[in-house]
């Protein structure tokens, strides 16, 4: 009897040791203090990457460790076995990332840290309806001499849910389409016409934009005038520029280049 109760207590004896192991040791699950105050060696490296476009989400991978965990401080948020996991943390934080190969001090250990950032403040308020589209203006002139590029700016409206695309074709063929970061109000795009080897080439071209509530302008049209570059000069000739503007029909031509540069 009296052996059997010696049996029995060393029986809850080596319970309460292995109860206390499983939740002091190294990174498995339950551990409860960071790996650094009882783990040492080399042969283990750990990595934590972010996992898609969420914020605090993160991949772990681990080589020559058989286990990981993540600590805010001393408190535990995260952890798992083997070489591969995920776990997404509260942005706006540093947390440690641990990893170990077994048990003993000495088995192997790295550490890599992560600070997921807060998202921007977009100041953009999307409780209300937004029933008003954006508005497109761009800097284009009728009439370029050489390669012409084009910038565009879209706003929307203030208490709108911001710009979301802007769009631009030539022709009626999309030659852009900008995705601007949700809750930025205004956002901007362009686009380069081609001048030809020679003459001049009439682009009709249209641009407009959307908003993150689905709101979409009507396309906003300009017909644009595109000359090749002047031809080098042939001494003892005076080279005569012209300019053609489509609204009016009307031509002008100028031998003074600094009135041509200006136009």
């Amino acid at each position: 009897m009296r052996k059997a109760r010696l049996l029995a207590t060393s029986v809850v004896a080596a319970a309460a040791l292995l109860a206390v192991f499983a939740t002091n040791s190294y990174a498995y699950s339950g551990s409860t203090a960071p790996c650094v105050g009882c783990h040492s060696g080399a042969g283990v490296t750990v990595f934590a990457t972010p996992a898609g476009t969420i914020a605090g989400k993160y991949d772990v991978a681990v080589t020559g460790g058989t286990a990981w965990a993540v600590f805010d401080s001393t408190t535990r948020v995260a952890g798992g076995l083997g070489t591969t996991g995920q776990f997404t943390v509260p942005v706006g934080k540093m947390y440690n990332v641990f990893a170990v190969k077994g048990p003993l001090t000495t088995d192997g250990f790295d550490k890599t840290t992560v600070s997921p950032a807060a998202p921007p403040s977009s100041g953009v308020d999307t409780s209300t309806p937004d029933t008003t589209a954006t508005v497109t203006t761009s800097d284009a002139h009728d009439s370029y001499v050489g390669n012409a590029t084009i910038h565009i700016t879209a706003t929307d409206n203030l208490g709108g849910w911001g710009v979301a695309y802007i769009y631009s074709r030539i022709e009626g063929k999309p030659i852009a389409l900008t995705r601007v970061l949700a809750g930025i109000r205004t956002g901007t795009s362009s686009f380069t016409l081609a001048a030809p080897a020679s003459g001049s080439t009439i682009y009709r071209v249209s641009f407009w934009a959307q908003d993150n509530f689905g709101n979409v302008e009507l396309r906003n049209f300009k017909t644009i005038t595109v000359a090749a570059l002047a031809t080098p000069v042939t001494p003892g000739l005076t080279p005569v520029y012209r300019f053609f503007r489509p609204s009016t029909g009307t031509h002008l031509y100028t031998a003074d280049a600094t009135e041509m540069a200006r136009i």
